[in-house]
């Protein structure tokens, strides 16, 4: 299972695992299950250094912050489940509203919900860091 276009194009590689910093507190997925906890904690961390922070002293701490879950995007305007690989261009096929017409950028016309159900229309798996 693929994680959709938005989310992929909007990912950093850092050892070989995909990481994209969420919402405004600091949350971080990383794409996929069954990842080691060091690996995917140093990819982590090398994303928030990245943004300016860093997950902590502690590898325990950090580790308690992590949990695997699954994530679902929806579109911004109407909350329609965004489940193709490619978020469409022009009007949104869920209420018609044109993201194009937006003030804001194109790869920002989506949202994410990462505590989805796993048999949620287009929901795919991620490893989430809580700050």
């Amino acid at each position: 299972m693929t994680a959709p276009t938005p989310v992929r194009s909007s990912c950093r590689e850092y050892y070989g695992l995909h990481v994209v910093d969420v919402g405004e507190d600091g949350d971080m997925l990383v794409l996929g299950h069954g990842h080691p906890p060091r690996l995917a904690l140093s990819a982590l961390n090398a994303h928030a250094r990245h943004l300016g922070f860093d997950l902590g002293d502690s590898f325990e701490t950090a580790r308690a912050n992590l949990r695997e879950s699954w994530a679902q995007l929806h579109t911004e305007c109407c909350g329609r489940p965004v489940v193709d690989t490619e978020v469409p261009d022009g009007p949104c096929p869920g209420c018609d509203d044109d993201p194009a017409q937006e003030p804001r950028p194109r790869e920002y016309a989506w949202c994410a919900d990462w505590y989805a159900a796993a048999d949620a229309p287009g929901a795919f798996p991620v490893t989430v860091w809580s700050a």
